[in-house]
């Protein structure tokens, strides 16, 4: 982190790039990206030189992890910044958003025309120079392979899927809003996330964004979009990369984020930008939507970049509670509770649901304990998602559906979390209850989804 006084320590660099004076250029748009090794990995720090220009759209990204598992710690797990050329940070990023490896991304607008460097390091060299423990990472000593590679590309908006808003214009009008772009991915019914920005103005400042995902009509031979899975539900998935110098670097906090009815402009989903980076609501399958970006109250640089990116896709979702499905009875009670199927090949189980007319509705779901297995771990997602719901609560009771094995409740700035419960010796299947405290008037869903994770401790 930091700013220039972090910069170049040289401890046993190999590569000879260790400071922005030995840095090695990097070309915008290069489709064969820089191919480095961290050596030694715990303090090897590799400095990167490109020419910028202001308002200039870019996504700076790594690749270190290797499939099949994207977090293994046979690799380094990356940690990149973005100085400009007096050695002021301007962004970093430790893992992505959404978190689906710990290789490093950027996307950013940069502020002015000059040179720019991007410093690569791993997790731990990054954690020391922040005063944090190394134990804040995966030990270094684990890694085998020591290898990345860099990037950089310009977000062009004449590209599918990117819109980018630019300074000089405002989307602040419903009516003439910004069409969000789903292009098509390699693999039928998949699509490329699209790639949405745009800039505040002042603190009153709305922009607006429309869609519609794109859903297969399985009573066609043509597939026209995502194929949904009968137990499954459409979501719309949307991410939002942090602002600020250890964020993409907008110089302008997030405020209220909505997705909203184009002709009663109801809020059907919501969050506040500033303590959830994701929203994820089940969607009517072939209705358009708005999603409103709200500038913040108090806390934005207007003067500065107060630009702001959005990551967008739709998908399927968890198993659908069969009550809404019309496939089962209503399962207020334990002894109702709906039964859940096993992941395949996992030690868990995955639900989504509503409740209607909290805190009235209450659901209850029953889940064998694996063979084995002797610990549970519950997490589950409501208004930090942007549901309605308020106080959303996850208990975890016994096999006789009365005895409480742990409980959690999801706070506006937290998610809701229970880890390694032990699960009651001799037990065979336990219960899951979920309900909440009220529903949020100026909300309309009352979504939530919850995954239920057995293991041996």
């Amino acid at each position: 982190g930091g700013g220039a006084g972090g910069m170049g320590a040289c401890a046993g660099d190999k590569d000879g790039n260790c400071n922005p004076e030995t840095a090695e250029p990097i070309e915008i748009n290069d489709m064969n990206p820089i191919e480095a090794d961290l050596e030694p990995v715990d303090e090897d720090e590799d400095f990167y030189s490109f020419e910028g220009t202001a308002g200039q759209a870019l996504f700076i990204y790594t690749d270190a992890k290797q499939p099949p598992d994207e977090f293994s710690n046979d690799y380094a797990d990356l940690v990149i910044t973005l100085y400009d050329a007096n050695g002021k940070r301007i962004a970093e990023n430790d893992d992505p958003t959404p978190r689906f490896s710990n290789d490093s991304e950027i996307y950013t607008i940069l502020p002015a025309d000059g040179t720019y460097y991007v410093r690569v390091e791993e997790c731990t060299t990054w954690a020391i120079q922040n005063g944090l423990p190394d134990t804040s990472c995966a030990p270094a000593g684990d890694i085998l392979d020591t290898s990345y590679t860099l990037s950089i590309f310009e977000l062009d908006p004449a590209l599918p899927s990117i819109v980018i808003e630019s300074k000089g214009m405002d989307i602040a009008d419903p009516m003439s809003a910004a069409a969000i772009e789903y292009e098509p991915g390699q693999n039928p019914g998949t699509f490329i996330i699209a790639t949405n920005a745009g800039y505040f103005t002042d603190a009153m400042d709305k922009d607006y964004f429309k869609f519609t995902v794109p859903v297969d009509d399985p009573g066609t031979m043509a597939n026209e979009g995502i194929v949904l899975d009968p137990t499954e539900r459409l979501v719309g998935y949307f991410n939002f990369p942090p602002p600020g110098d250890s964020g993409n670097g907008s110089t302008s906090p997030l405020g209220m984020i909505s997705i909203v009815d184009p002709v009663t402009m109801a809020v059907h989903a919501r969050i506040d930008g500033n303590l959830s980076n994701e929203m994820s609501p089940p969607l009517e399958v072939g209705k358009e939507y708005l999603i409103e970006m709200a500038a913040p109250a108090a806390g934005g640089d207007f003067a500065g970049n107060p630009f702001y990116f959005f990551l967008h896709n739709g998908g399927g979702s968890n198993p659908v509670e069969k009550e809404l499905t019309g496939g089962g009875a209503p399962n207020n009670t334990h002894l109702t509770a709906e039964v859940l199927v096993k992941a395949m090949n996992t030690q868990s189980y995955f639900v989504e649901g509503d409740l209607t007319g909290a805190p009235v509705d209450v659901d209850y779901f029953e889940v064998a304990v694996p063979a084995g297995m002797n610990v549970v771990s519950v997490a589950c997602g409501a208004k930090r998602s942007g549901s309605g719901l308020e106080n959303f609560k996850a208990t975890v009771l016994g096999a006789d559906g009365m005895m409480s094995v742990g409980t959690g409740t999801e706070a506006a700035n937290m998610d809701l979390f229970l880890q390694n419960l032990a699960v009651p010796a001799g037990a065979m299947k336990l219960y899951l209850k979920l309900e909440a405290g009220s529903q949020n008037a100026m909300v309309t869903s009352s979504f939530y989804r919850c995954g239920v994770h057995f293991n041996m401790m």
